[in-house]
């Protein structure tokens, strides 16, 4: 605080100043010799930077991380990482559930894919199909190989399409293996002769492709005719193997490498399914709709060099055609030899299948 130094009143023209009622009051005027008030009051006031730092950090540091971490990290984790996971793992699953009947599904038969392979040949032979003759066609291909007969067949011919080149494609290869001579004719019923000079050479070889003493020969026959002659065979000499059925006599026959046929003398029509089959060397049968007629203990020769022909025989010693047959087939099978199970297995499949075309006996 200041000090003032005391005066005393004087006069001047005579008279005192200052003098209240004989009081004169102390004149007060600042001490020049007391110390100067500058130093007390600038260190009071210095303190007035104080508020700058002390906001400063204060709000600086406490505004900004508490505002940054606390946003940040709360929309980040909530948004990017709750979408993610709720989303993949819903939709991947979901997929997979939905796709999983498919492997579980019938898988097609075994036989299916021959039997489009086949269908698709008489086609690209210039054959006709509808939905029933296909659908027939696979259920006989199916069935073949469902009851174990695929590898004891190793050819067959469903005879389809109308035309020779479709009649000639063979089953399990889809292959062309019959080339057709004379007067043949060709329709949803299979492949007819004339009895004269209709016949048809079979790319099959007894020689190279059958086994002596295991084989057989079929022959679906769907017209009552009674001619003589084969329905399919070759012979050479006196070793022969072919069918017959219902000749000028009423007899059928069988007979696979053989000197001698198995007569069936009673046979009465030439409609069915007729089967010659040898599975030993002195066993030769022949049957008819799965049925034996005629078991003979009749000794094997030995195979011939040549092919098989059907509706006539192949007379490999005369180098010629002969014993030419007026029939009507709707189904032909070479292989190796069968059980009487397989036989009546293989005649109904047949059967089924011609009965589903409208062309069975």
């Amino acid at each position: 605080m200041a000090k003032y130094k005391k005066l005393e009143p004087y006069n001047i023209n005579g008279d005192e100043l200052f003098n209240f009622g004989g009081f004169v009051p102390p004149i007060l005027f600042p001490d020049p010799t007391a110390p100067s008030q500058t130093p007390t009051n600038t260190p009071t006031r210095t303190p007035t930077p104080t508020p700058t730092p002390s906001i400063t950090p204060s709000i600086t540091p406490s505004i900004t991380p508490s505002i940054t971490p606390s946003i940040t990290p709360s929309m980040t984790a909530t948004q990017t990482q709750t979408p993610t996971p709720s989303i993949t793992t819903s939709n991947t699953p979901t997929p997979t559930q939905t796709n999983t009947p498919t492997p579980s599904s019938t898988p097609a038969a075994s036989g299916t894919t021959e039997a489009q392979t086949y269908l698709a040949a008489v086609l690209s032979a210039g054959g006709t199909l509808n939905a029933t003759i296909s659908a027939e066609t696979i259920t006989l291909f199916t069935s073949i190989v469902s009851n174990n007969l695929w590898d004891k067949i190793q050819q067959f011919y469903p005879l389809l399409g109308n035309v020779g080149g479709s009649a000639a494609i063979e089953g399990k290869s889809a292959l062309s293996k019959i080339t057709w001579f004379g007067g043949m004719t060709f329709t949803s019923n299979g492949a007819k002769s004339n009895g004269s000079n209709a016949y048809g050479n079979i790319s099959y070889n007894q020689d190279t492709d059958s086994t002596l003493n295991n084989h057989h020969l079929s022959f679906y026959s769907n017209q009552n005719i009674s001619s003589d002659g084969y329905l399919m065979g070759l012979v050479n000499g006196g070793n022969a193997t072919g069918i017959y059925a219902f000749d000028s006599s009423g007899d059928a026959g069988g007979r696979i490498t053989s000197p001698t046929w198995s007569i069936d003398t009673t046979d009465t029509d030439s409609l069915g399914h007729y089967l010659a089959n040898r599975s030993s060397s002195s066993s030769q049968i022949l049957y008819k709709n799965g049925v034996s007629q005629i078991s003979s203990v009749i000794n094997s020769t030995s195979k011939v060099v040549g092919n098989y022909y059907v509706f006539a025989r192949n007379n490999v010693g005369a180098g010629s055609v002969d014993a030419y047959r007026n029939a009507r087939c709707a189904f032909i099978s070479i292989g190796y030899s069968l059980t009487a199970g397989e036989v009546s297995t293989l005649s109904t499949i047949v059967n089924t299948f011609n009965t589903n075309l409208g062309r069975n006996y």
